[in-house]
């Protein structure tokens, strides 16, 4: 069956649009508008300049793939894609340099990205590469962000991209938009789901600066390097499998000017290289700033960082709601007068999952209490282990075995702290309420190797063991390569 479109440079055939080399934006873009579920547009070798504002992307259809021919055929010189309200979209086989960070706009406004996805469901993003000329702080690369409006967050898949000088980030909302409280109200506990940005297999690569700067900076004054992946206002993220160099990961809590704090974290099973030498010498491979739950366990860098370890900071800027939940009283918080914190659980803070109801105002949503887990992370000279970034944090602002667990080495027949990693017939036979034991024969989820990969569980109040995680499918099924796996796990044993 042969269509031809009203468009004689971007012809169909089937379900396939293919605009040929040379289309303009606007011959691309009203394929795109006529193109119905399912329907491919493909984009024929050649170089595109589709200026600062990118190709927009804004369709009720779903099941849309816009592909190129590759990377080194397909080729983005300026302007990337902002794809607006639109799921189950693919944009694969193209080649993005990007000199600094494109300004594609919004709705309501305009961020700087290369890639923009607002209020998307189920996107994939893979087989492309971004290349940036420059890291450019404070904003550039990947966004997934909720739309302002409507509140409708964004999730899906970044995979087997080639990134340089480029970083992925997860907002629920911008700009202090409601969508940061329906991202933390929704989904229940979102760890172990697809509703986060996953980032898996991509090459990750900040290059090392000119003479001067000798490594990109994400301040003014190069004094770090930069980060892959940063959540803030209600964003989560996955990252997994990924092989970076000179990068490490971050999150950000709310703020009175940007909303609610990142609501979920997982980074496993990452290579990590550092190969260039940043001003003052600082590198560093995790860096966040207190908020959420999430998991880190099985990363492993293949050089010693300067300042290594898994950096925990309450961000300066957020002086005022600090000392507001030291005092107590202030109806954002939980304020069950625990300790020094007189207001514990902050809001949003290190160590809490999900609200119990959508918030609205300033009167806390009642936020179940969910733990940080990590263990196993290390470089060669050992163990990557929880850092205060500055004094009087542990045992004021977080307390360890309370917000969270970290790798523990006394694993013999009672387990009271920290994460014990073990199979599960060799779990402590006494556990303290909280600790957590990584079962390494336990939980299917990488269809990429034989038999079960692990599962979280946590000692409960009657000393048992319950399961408490386990990592979403892999490879991530918006690939199509694997089936999804059910778990396969014992739940709510009972040590005796």
């Amino acid at each position: 069956m042969f269509s031809y479109s009203a468009w004689a440079d971007c012809p169909k055939v089937g379900t396939t649009y293919t605009c040929v080399s040379g289309s303009t934006e606007t011959q691309i873009s009203n394929a795109i508008a006529a193109a119905s579920d399912g329907d491919t547009i493909h984009i024929n070798a050649g170089t595109y300049n589709w200026g600062n504002n990118g190709l927009t992307i804004n369709t009720a259809e779903s099941n849309l793939t816009i592909e190129g021919d590759g990377v080194g055929n397909t080729v983005v010189n300026s302007g990337g894609f902002y794809v607006y309200m639109t799921d189950n979209i693919r944009i694969t086989g193209f080649e993005f340099n990007i000199s600094n960070s494109v300004v594609v706009n919004s709705v309501n406004g305009y961020l700087e990205a290369a890639i923009l996805f607002e209020g998307c469901h189920d996107f994939r993003f893979d087989h492309n590469e971004v290349d940036k000329d420059e890291w450019a702080a404070p904003l550039g690369g990947i966004y997934a962000i909720g739309d302002y409006a409507t509140g409708k967050d964004s999730y899906g898949l970044i995979d087997n991209n080639t990134l340089i000088n480029c970083r992925i980030l997860s907002w629920g909302g911008w700009g202090g938009a409601p969508g940061s409280n329906d991202r933390w109200y929704d989904y229940g506990d979102s760890r172990g789901t697809k509703y986060n940005v996953f980032a898996e297999d991509n090459i990750v690569t900040v290059e090392a600066g000119t003479p001067g700067y000798p490594g990109y900076h994400c301040d003014e004054d190069g004094r770090v390097l930069c980060n892959f992946m940063d959540a803030n206002v209600g964003g989560g993220y996955v990252a997994r499998f990924n092989t970076i160099t000179n990068s490490y990961f971050e999150h950000h809590p709310g703020s009175a000017s940007n909303g609610r704090g990142t609501r979920n974290t997982e980074i496993y099973e990452n290579t990590l290289a550092l190969t260039a030498t940043f001003i003052g010498g600082f590198s560093r491979q995790f860096y966040f700033h207190g908020a959420g739950s999430g998991v880190v366990f099985e990363n492993h860098s293949s050089q010693n960082f300067n300042n290594p370890g898994i950096h925990l900071d309450y961000n300066p800027d957020n002086d005022t709601r600090r000392n507001q939940c030291l005092a107590g009283g202030n109806s954002l918080d939980g304020n069950e007068n625990v300790g020094l914190y007189k207001g514990y659980p902050c809001l949003d803070q290190l160590g809490v999952n999900h609200d119990n109801t959508l918030m609205s105002g300033s009167t806390n949503p009642g936020q179940v209490k969910q733990p940080f887990y990590s263990w196993n992370n290390d470089q060669p000279n050992g163990e990557l282990l929880w850092e205060p970034n500055r004094d009087g944090l542990f045992g004021v602002i977080y307390i360890e075995d309370r917000d969270f667990y970290a790798t523990e080495s006394s694993c013999t027949g009672t387990q009271t702290s920290g994460v014990c990693v073990g199979t599960w017939a060799s779990r402590p036979t006494v556990c303290t309420e909280g600790v957590g034991y990584w079962a390494t024969d336990m939980g299917e989820w990488n269809s990429n190797s034989a038999g079960n990969d692990g599962a979280l569980y946590v000692c409960n109040d009657s000393n048992t063991y319950v399961l408490n995680y386990t990592p979403y499918t892999y490879p991530h099924p918006l690939r199509g390569e694997a089936e999804v796996v059910p778990a396969n796990a014992i739940q709510g044993v009972t040590i005796n």
